[in-house]
C-alpha cells in the first residue's frame, strides 16, 4: 500500500473516531442535562402547583381546582398530574401520551430520558389533605435533544470535513517532494544527474531534497572526471 494511502485511512481513523467520541459526549452532555431540567420543572410545578390547591382541597371547590390544574396541563410540558386525597385515592388525573413524531426511534434507544415523578403533600396545618404528582413531558426533552443532535452533528461534520482536506494538503506536501526523490534516483542510476528543482517548505523534507541533489552533483563530477 502507498505511503499517502497509509498516511490518509491512518488520519481519517483518528479523525472519524474523534468525530464519533465528539458528538457522544456533546449529545450524551446534553441528555444529562435536560433530564435534570425535567426534574427540576415537574418539582418546581408540583410545589407551586400544591401552594396553589391546598386551601380548595374540599368537594365544593373541586370545580376551581380542576381549572388551576388544566390552565398548568394544556400547556403542554407535562405528561401526567395526578391528585389524590388523604386516603391515597384519586381525586383528579390528567394524562397526555408523548408525542415523539419528529424524533427517530434509535436515537430514542441511545439515549433515553426518564423524567421522574415528583411528588408533593398537600398539608392544611398540621393535617395531610393530600397528595400532588407531577412528570414532565419527555417529548418536549426528546425534541431539544434532537435539535440539539442535529445541530452538533452539522458543526462537527463540517469541522471533520475540514480536517481532512487539510490532511490530504499535508499528505501531498510529502509525498511530491518524496516522488521527486525517487525520479531523481533512478535517473542517477541511468547516469541523468538532473537536480531536484522542487523546494519543500518543510525543513525535513528539504534537507533530504538538498541531500540527493548534492550527491547527483558529486556523482556528475565524479564521472565527467572518469
Amino acid at each position: 500500500m502507498p505511503l499517502s494511502r497509509q498516511l490518509v485511512l491512518s488520519l481519517f481513523s483518528i479523525f472519524l473516531a474523534l468525530f464519533i467520541g465528539a458528538v457522544w459526549i456533546s449529545v450524551s452532555n446534553t441528555n444529562n442535562f435536560i433530564e435534570q431540567q425535567l426534574t427540576s420543572h415537574a418539582q418546581d410545578t408540583a410545589t407551586s402547583l400544591g401552594m396553589s390547591i391546598t386551601p380548595y382541597i374540599g368537594d365544593e371547590d373541586m370545580p376551581l381546582i380542576e381549572t388551576m390544574v388544566n390552565a398548568i396541563f394544556d400547556r403542554g410540558y407535562y405528561s401526567a398530574i395526578v391528585l389524590k386525597d388523604a386516603d391515597g385515592k384519586v381525586i383528579l388525573e390528567r394524562r397526555t401520551p408523548v408525542s415523539l413524531e419528529r424524533v427517530p426511534s434509535w436515537f430514542i434507544k441511545l439515549f433515553p430520558l426518564s423524567p421522574p415523578v415528583r411528588v408533593t403533600e398537600l398539608n392544611d396545618g398540621w393535617t395531610m389533605a393530600g397528595q400532588l404528582s407531577v412528570q414532565s413531558n419527555p417529548g418536549i426533552g426528546y425534541g431539544q435533544l434532537w435539535d440539539n443532535a442535529a445541530d452538533s452533528f452539522q458543526l462537527i461534520l463540517s469541522l471533520f470535513l475540514v480536517g481532512l482536506v487539510l490532511v490530504w494538503f499535508l499528505v501531498r506536501m510529502v509525498t511530491i517532494p518524496i516522488m521527486a526523490v525517487v525520479k531523481q534516483a533512478e535517473a542517477i542510476s541511468q547516469q541523468n544527474f538532473d537536480r531536484v528543482e522542487l523546494k519543500p517548505k518543510t525543513l525535513e523534507l528539504r534537507i533530504f531534497v538538498d541531500a540527493i541533489n548534492l550527491m547527483s552533483e558529486r556523482l556528475s563530477d565524479l564521472f565527467g572526471r572518469l
